[in-house]
């Protein structure tokens, strides 16, 4: 039914844009669809995304653009996120991270 870029930046809906350095050098996006099941008229929206691996400032910003996003459709449909979301660290390694 529909199917979008945004980008994870101050300006999501600009693209190429990101948030200011330091970065992993990538530009991060969100990528969406929302789908109907023509059997049933079920519709419900994926998104998908992949976010900073090395900055843990960037990831906590760039999955608040996420959430902005899919906030929007909460009442809407039923919402599926996957990604890349590169948490994969104890607390402990994460916090030592460049922040």
């Amino acid at each position: 039914m529909e199917q979008g870029t945004k980008w994870l930046s101050p300006n999501p809906d600009i693209p190429n844009t990101e948030f200011e350095k330091p970065t992993d050098g990538l530009k991060r996006i969100l990528t969406y669809v929302i789908l109907k099941n023509k059997k049933n008229n079920n519709v419900f929206m994926h998104v998908n995304t992949h976010l900073d691996y090395i900055f843990l400032k960037n990831r906590i910003r760039q999955i608040k653009v996420v959430i902005d996003f899919i906030y929007k459709f909460k009442d809407l449909y039923p919402i599926l996120l996957t990604g890349d979301f590169n948490c994969g660290k104890t607390k402990d390694e994460i916090e030592k991270q460049h922040c």
